[in-house]
């Protein structure tokens, strides 16, 4: 029965929403708060916009001419908004106009109408005879004026809050005015190591004892055209080339011109003969690519293989052609210089080179510390005395003469001010510093005992104190690196104490005594014999630190790794449907008159793109060369244009709007068919070619009627269900069985679903829960629904925890190996970074030889503090930190992608000049205010749920 009931309700509700939209659901245009703004108000507001536009345009600059009409509503809608948010805010704190206020706004108002004047003054008396003798108009005066400047007044208010001072401006100026100019270096992790801590200071001999393994290298430089295969096209139709028989049959035509143009070219001894286009490459080795063309690995593999100034034999086979290329120039790359090879070398070092980095360091290290020095081998024995845990046994409870003693001994320490105190009121504490100093007597006895059994007897037996270890017979070689645990605490005294001597040494809280009980000098013949020692003892401190730091690693964290958490949920899910909803084609027609501004279709274009990132003026020559040759422009971008946005889209039509302002300028300047001149951007040089142009129109009626009619239908639908979905939602509260409303949807309930912060959570094939959604789904207890209605592609769901269980943790060898991947993702990043301040410092002290070989800088132009550097996702905190810097700074290590290292140094800044700042001071201030404002307005919009629900008038 409370089934039937429900449903009973629910099919009220839904009547109910019928009816009701049937009148104003297309009038709703948004809601502020809950308050709604209708077409009829945004028509009214658009209408006094547009009067004021066509009057004075200048009061509109930011307005384009093509679309103003979209753009006036957008703008009605916003002051809508705006006043809508005022009055909330006005409400919250208490901001109202007084009386005084708008007498003062009266006032200034009518200060020059001849009506409340009296020799050119504003007359008091006359105001005070108009309120009285027409009340009602003064009443629609002052609602007029509190409406009018209490919008203004609160607008003074809220910009009150981003009130700034003269320098905190001048800094913001200069972060908005200021350029500069990097010299930086980029390398990938793959070029540093990380088996073995190493720096490129030992490539060169690396290569030294590994010349024999390289041979000399060859570049070649190549000459080309390019046949292509619209040449053979039937001239009739142009649309020839997008049938598959006429293209095929173009395409063979092109290769059978390809091989005969080859004999007569191999006669005639060169590709000058022809009328055609010559492109010509850089040096390219075996592996390189030409441009982003099909095959050129293969042309530059049998370039190599052929004489100079001789033609390949086959044309080579692109999509839309054939090219035909000879070899320029071989230029022999000398494996005997270094600098021509440094990369292949290194790149074989850091996988390769581990022993003679190895061999390097003890060599290094034998020559500074060994070869000319006096070295001994030494053999001691010592007491580890663990000071703290040596235990006398002490107590002086009973012992009352003891502590009167000591108490009349250290009188003075219990004197105060005023008194000295009895001995029976802080008798405890007496006990306590007798019992501290007895046992620092007897420690200091204790030790000056063993330190004298040591050195008569070399005795280190201590039975009364277990805690005490003995080391019989310990023994070093000085001057070795020693690193493990006891040397480094003692090896400096070793090394000094002579033979038969006692030492002793304090270290945090524990005392070693020993005994040297013998010095052997170790001659320069067997001093040799130290190597692989020292080799052994520096691997032993690499890979055992490394071992060990991963095992603290290991032992802290291996308790803290659990699967991923799992909830089980139910969904009531109602799909939007306009099966049963109509719409009249008068109100079709209504709102296609209404909204002939949003139904426009926009001026599109179909481009193609060559994008350069880096400016180069010969590249750019050469392209617009290669045009006046009539080179496929097609071809061009493929041998000449880097990936770029605008290029992803080349041949699709796009809103001309939807281009930056300097590329939509120098299309619209161009006639189809016709290339612009370069454009230089931030992002770099664009070459573009019209290929169409689509007018902006307004569709006919009906064309487009069937088309309004299912969008209204659907918008009807969507309102009606989302207003059903909110009245079940509120009806949850009371009543949380899903069950009551199966028959506006269907319910489902999930399996084990896992969910991981940054992660999306899928329910089901029509339902997903965004990675936002975690830190709900962790609040919300089991058996309630999550505080949101989620819309979907086709309708609205609401969602129930129905489960929740902790992800198990991972245990033994699973938890093992997954420490192990964490600890070396952090070990190497570390090593990376390590590797990286070396070059820096390598590069600070002069050396550019070094990044050279990994590389080499790129150099930016001028950027500002908002430019970005290659497209780096972090340039901004780059640049930041750059701008702290001085000319000639280097920075730190720098992550610059998730893959590279790498570091930049400041060539030049220019800073925004205080004399430039104060002339703009006001106007810029100005400019800072609205900013903040706008920034301020768009948080209280999401404050007070502000929704556009029609999506052509919502930002883009």
């Amino acid at each position: 029965m409370k089934r039937n009931s429900a449903i009973f309700l629910l099919a009220f509700i839904m009547t109910s929403f019928l009816f009701l939209s049937s009148l104003n659901a297309i009038d709703k245009v948004a809601e502020v708060a809950g308050e709604t703004i209708s077409w009829l108000q945004l028509q009214n507001r658009y209408e006094k916009l547009w009067k004021q536009y066509q009057e004075d345009k200048s009061q509109f600059p930011q307005l384009q001419e093509e679309n103003y009409h979209s753009q006036l509503q957008k703008m009605a809608l916003d002051r809508l908004i705006e006043q809508e948010l005022f009055k909330i805010y006005a409400k919250e704190n208490d901001i109202s106009i007084e009386k005084q206020e708008v007498d003062a706004i009266f006032k200034e108002i009518y200060a020059s109408q001849p009506y409340f004047c009296t020799n050119g003054q504003f007359d008091e008396k006359k105001y005070e005879k108009f309120q009285k003798q027409y009340p009602q108009r003064y009443q629609k005066i002052v609602k007029e004026i509190k409406k009018d400047f209490v919008f203004s007044k609160i607008k003074q208010i809220i910009q009150e809050q981003f009130q700034i001072t003269d320098k905190e401006l001048y800094r913001r100026y200069i972060r908005e005015n200021s350029k500069i100019k990097l010299k930086y270096s980029v390398v990938p992790d793959s070029l540093m190591p990380t088996q073995f801590p190493s720096t490129p200071f030992y490539l060169k001999e690396y290569y030294k004892d590994n010349r024999s393994n390289y041979r000399n290298l060859y570049e070649v430089r190549i000459d080309f055209i390019f046949i292509d295969d619209r040449e053979f096209l039937p001239e009739a139709d142009s649309y020839q080339e997008f049938i598959k028989k006429y293209k095929d049959n173009a395409h063979q035509k092109a290769e059978e011109f390809a091989k005969k143009h080859i004999e007569k070219l191999k006669l005639s001894h060169g590709l000058y003969s022809t009328g055609r286009h010559i492109f010509s490459t850089e040096f390219l080795r075996a592996g390189d690519k030409i441009g982003n063309l099909e095959n050129s690995e293969k042309i530059v593999k049998q370039a190599l293989k052929l004489d100079e100034k001789e033609i390949f034999e086959d044309p080579v086979e692109t999509k839309n052609g054939w090219i035909i290329f000879r070899t320029d120039k071989i230029k022999t790359i000398r494996a005997d210089n270094l600098q021509n090879i440094a990369l292949d070398v290194w790149q074989d070092y850091i996988e390769k080179g581990k022993e003679l980095y190895f061999n390097n360091l003890v060599s290094d290290y034998y020559h500074k510390n060994i070869a000319n020095e006096d070295i001994f081998r030494v053999n001691y024995s010592y007491l580890k005395i663990p000071v703290k845990s040596l235990d006398f046994n002490l107590s002086f409870e009973e012992d009352s003469t003891t502590v009167e003693k000591y108490y009349q001994k250290n009188i003075e320490e219990y004197v105060t001010v005023r008194d000295t105190l009895p001995l029976e009121k802080i008798r405890e504490s007496v006990i306590e510093d007798l019992i501290e100093d007895t046992t620092k007597a007897l420690t200091d006895s204790l030790l000056d005992t063993l330190k004298f059994r040591i050195k008569q007897e070399n005795d280190l037996t201590v039975p009364d104190f277990p805690a005490i270890a003995p080391y019989y017979a310990q023994q070093i070689i000085t001057n070795l690196p020693y690193f493990r645990y006891p040397l480094p605490i003692i090896i400096d005294t070793l090394s000094k104490t002579k033979e038969d001597s006692v030492f002793r040494i304090n270290k945090n809280d524990d005392v070693y005594i020993g005994r040297i009980n013998s010095r052997e000098k170790i001659y320069d013949s067997r001093k040799k014999r130290l190597k692989p020692k020292i080799e052994k003892l520096f691997r032993e401190k690499i890979y055992e630190e490394r071992d060990q730091n991963f095992q603290n690693y290991y032992q802290t964290n291996k308790d803290n790794f659990y699967k991923k958490d799992e909830v089980k949920f139910k969904f009531l899910y109602i799909p939007v449907d306009s099966a049963d909803i109509e719409v009249t084609d008068d109100l079709i027609k209504k709102y296609y008159d209404q909204n002939n501004a949003k139904l426009r279709i926009p001026t599109k274009v179909k481009l193609s793109s060559i994008f350069l990132p880096e400016e180069n003026a010969s590249k750019i020559n050469e392209i617009r060369a290669a045009l006046k040759n009539d080179v496929s422009f097609d071809f061009l971008t493929n041998l000449f244009s880097a990936s770029n946005d605008l290029v992803s889209k080349n041949k699709i039509y796009i809103p001309v709007d939807s281009l930056k302002k300097k590329i939509r300028k120098a299309v619209e300047e161009i006639n189809i068919g016709e290339t612009t001149s370069p454009i230089k951007t931030k992002e770099g040089t664009f070459l573009v070619k019209l290929l169409g142009r689509e007018q902006s129109y307004l569709p006919q009626f009906n064309k487009i009627k069937t088309e309004l009619k299912e969008m209204l239908e659907h918008k009807k639908a969507d309102s009606l269900t989302f207003d059903a979905i909110v009245a079940i939602y509120d009806s949850l509260e009371t009543n949380p069985y899903y069950e009551n409303y199966d028959s506006l949807g269907y319910i489902k309930t999930t399996e084990w679903v896992k969910i991981s912060k940054g992660d999306k959570v899928v329910l089901d094939s029509i339902l997903s829960l965004s990675a936002a959604d975690i830190e709900i789904i962790n609040r919300t207890a089991i058996g309630k629904i999550l505080p949101k209605i989620y819309k979907t592609e086709k309708g609205y769901a609401i969602v129930k925890v129905v489960n929740k269980r902790q992800g198990e943790k991972i245990t033994g060898y699973d938890s093992y190996k997954l420490a192990q991947n964490n600890f070396y993702k952090v070990y190497r990043y570390k090593q990376c970074r390590i590797f990286t301040d070396s070059l820096i410092n390598y590069t600070r002290a002069g050396n550019d030889t070094i990044v050279n070989y990994l590389g080499g800088f790129k150099i930016t132009g001028w950027l500002s503090y908002s430019d970005k550097i290659d497209n780096f996702k972090n340039s901004r905190l780059i640049l930041f930190d750059a701008f702290a810097k001085s000319e000639n700074a280097f920075s730190s290590p720098i992550r610059f992608s998730d893959y590279a290292f790498g570091f930049y140094q400041v060539l030049a800044k220019k800073v925004g000049d205080i004399a430039d700042f104060q002339k703009i001071k006001d106007e810029y201030r100005q400019e800072y205010y609205q900013e903040c404002y706008s920034d301020w307005l768009q948080q209280y919009k999401k404050a007070n749920d502000v929704i556009i629900l029609d999506k052509s008038l919502r930002e883009e």
